[in-house]
């Protein structure tokens, strides 16, 4: 809800979608609490989504940045991390691109 709101875009409240768009068509949102955690892009991921990194908890959350998914591929980001789950891309969140508005807080 809050990249929607960032976005000025509708969200349709999508409860346990996790393979489509969250907002709109080709918007997925990822998030964590972790201040410095990296957004992961899963191999059943579409590659021509964008994914929009958030970090906060509610009410508070700082939209990081975003990517397109076919962008997020990159081989040095492939890992597996121990903890159970496939290998994934861990995308830093150096790498997301900034949106226009200064203002990412929300």
């Amino acid at each position: 809800m809050a990249v929607a709101k960032f976005l000025n875009k509708y969200w349709g409240a999508p409860v346990g979608n996790f393979k489509g768009a969250d907002i709109g068509e080709n918007i997925q949102v990822r998030s964590s609490i972790n201040l410095t955690a990296k957004m992961v892009i899963r191999k059943n991921d579409n590659l021509n989504d964008y994914y929009v990194f958030s970090i906060g908890k509610i009410p508070n959350y700082e939209i990081i940045g975003f990517i397109k998914g076919v962008d997020a591929r990159r081989e040095e980001w492939y890992t597996d991390n121990g903890n159970g789950r496939p290998p994934a891309w861990f995308v830093p969140q150096s790498a997301l691109k900034k949106f226009k508005n200064e203002s990412t807080s929300k």
